[in-house]
């Protein structure tokens, strides 16, 4: 009977495993390159290629001017990444084919900022929303809206935290003034609306059921409901209408963008809360959608 010398059978297939580890190696390092793409508009990719496709590290221009630096995978803008558009936007942080989706910062032109979570290019999840004037959101977002819990603080000193539905105050909050004035109690539409108490700093104290800034029907039989509607109101609904006005000035400057954004070139990451698809070309084979509000 044949004898097999195991030691040497040992030996051959180990040399063979390092020779298919050294083909596969080899074979990786054939298919992944590093090129430099240059479509027919003018668009040019450079960086990692792997199946004909961006694939890795690169870096893309597109013809009007817009830049992503980061990651890609298998053709698609997904990963961790920089955008910087024509515009003066930028956008840095996680994206998920050419949208902003998970943590990351965008920085407006005018200095306007957010930082926080975004989900398929819209503003959704945790975040802090910074407006050029220096007023001050921080909290929930849902589809780009302030909506769910938050703290609005204005650059005059006051500031409101609670409910907020599409950017207003709606549901229960505190309001507290500059001058130390303060209202506990529910509020509609951006208004103090419903069950609430206002606390003056002089100690005087009104509670009761409000509508439209202005107390109706005083907790205390004695009190003049007429005369709750005083500078201290009004103080109210400037500060609350200080908060609608931030978000209305934001929409309608994104909506005179859109206006005049064009369907066949790259958008421009603004903060508008509505998306819109926009193609990056079929000549670079890639999309991508997003311009981003808050409202």
């Amino acid at each position: 009977m044949q004898k097999f010398n195991l030691s040497v059978v040992s030996r051959s297939f180990s040399l063979l495993a390092l020779v298919l580890s050294f083909l596969s190696i080899q074979g990786l390092a054939i298919a992944q390159t590093h090129q430099v793409k240059v479509y027919p508009d003018g668009s040019r990719y450079e960086g990692d290629w792997l199946n004909d496709k961006p694939h890795g590290k690169g870096v893309m221009k597109w013809a009007n001017g817009n830049r992503y630096e980061g990651d890609f995978s298998d053709g698609n803008v997904t990963g961790i990444g920089s955008y910087q558009f024509s515009n003066g936007n930028r956008y840095s942080g996680q994206v998920v084919n050419g949208q902003p989706s998970g943590k990351g910062s965008l920085t407006n032109a005018d200095s306007s900022r957010y930082e926080g979570e975004f989900v398929a290019g819209k503003l959704t999840g945790k975040g802090v929303f910074v407006w050029a004037d220096g007023n001050r959101y921080e909290g929930d977002f849902i589809n780009g809206n302030r909506t769910g819990k938050g703290v609005f603080h204005s650059t005059d000193g006051s500031r409101y935290e609670g409910d907020f539905v599409d950017g207003r105050a709606f549901g229960k909050g505190v309001l507290v003034w500059a001058s130390g004035n303060r209202y506990v109690g529910e509020f509609v539409d951006g208004k103090m609306t419903g069950n609430g108490v206002l606390t003056l700093t002089d100690g005087t104290r009104r509670a009761g059921l409000w509508r439209d800034n202005r107390l109706v029907k005083s907790a205390d039989s004695t009190a003049d409901s007429a005369n709750a509607t005083s500078e201290n109101t009004n103080e109210a609904a400037s500060v609350l209408l200080q908060i609608l006005n931030s978000a209305v000035q934001t929409r309608n400057a994104g909506q005179r963008e859109a206006l005049n954004r064009t369907l066949n070139s790259p958008s421009e990451l603004n903060l508008n809360c509505d998306t819109r698809r926009t193609t990056m070309g079929a000549s670079t084979g890639m999309n991508q959608s997003f311009q981003i509000n808050c409202h």
